[in-house]
């Protein structure tokens, strides 16, 4: 109970700050009480986007991603577009020395970091899993942020080392008649105007191997 007020404590004075609680242990001790109060870290180590994109495929969309902290830009050689689109609906967490990173890793750790801070209730919400689970990482996943009230999200898509260089993606919770536009996230390019039915069919997706696409998705 004391370290619980500990922790209520610093919440209170530091509202900015996040108390990323440990769910091997700190759940053992206090296990209603630290779900309530912030994210978990999820995974020990650093995971490969396979195992990262796993963690929050298989959960959604019973619980939020942006509770789940793993440890971002890290893992296996992919590129650095790849690893922090698969962080976007997560807790994006970063541990260690930054400067081992690249110049263009760090610079596409930013393009992103910006795209989640402008648009982060579009990533923070209910998200469904599409597609196959990514665990090994050899076909193709997607994950979809959706607002079910406003009708607006985003398509994570996710070729890894599948022979198929396109897949139509199909999305969930899409109701009525209505038309989306459908915009390349980071540079805003326009994709298209599509139908709810058209949406619900599937989008088609083409990407090269271990890259990621993501698009914004708004009524029109």
């Amino acid at each position: 109970e004391s370290f619980i007020a500990m922790n209520d404590r610093l919440l209170a004075s530091y509202p900015g700050l996040t108390i990323q609680i440990d769910e091997t242990n700190d759940y053992r001790m206090w296990p209603f009480e630290s779900a309530l109060r912030g994210p978990s870290w999820f995974a020990n180590g650093n995971p490969t986007v396979d195992q990262a994109l796993h963690n929050l495929w298989l959960l959604a969309p019973y619980v939020p991603g942006s509770v789940i902290g793993q440890s971002t830009l890290t893992g296996q050689k992919l590129p650095a577009d790849t690893k922090m689109a698969a962080a976007l609906t997560s807790h994006m967490t970063f541990f260690g020395d930054l400067t081992r990173y690249s110049d263009s890793e760090v610079a596409a750790a930013r393009r992103w970091i910006d795209l989640y801070t402008s648009e982060r209730a579009r990533f923070t919400g209910l998200t469904y899993p599409l597609l196959d689970d990514p665990i090994g990482g050899e076909s193709w996943t997607a994950l979809q942020p959706w607002d079910p009230a406003t009708q607006t999200g985003a398509l994570l898509a996710f070729r890894q080392s599948s022979a198929e260089p396109t897949r139509s993606i199909a999305l969930r919770g899409v109701r009525g008649d209505g038309s989306y536009l459908v915009r390349e996230a980071l540079s805003g390019a326009v994709i298209g105007t599509f139908s709810a039915d058209q949406l619900r069919a599937g989008i088609s997706v083409t990407l090269e191997a271990d890259a990621a696409s993501v698009y914004l998705i708004d009524p029109a």
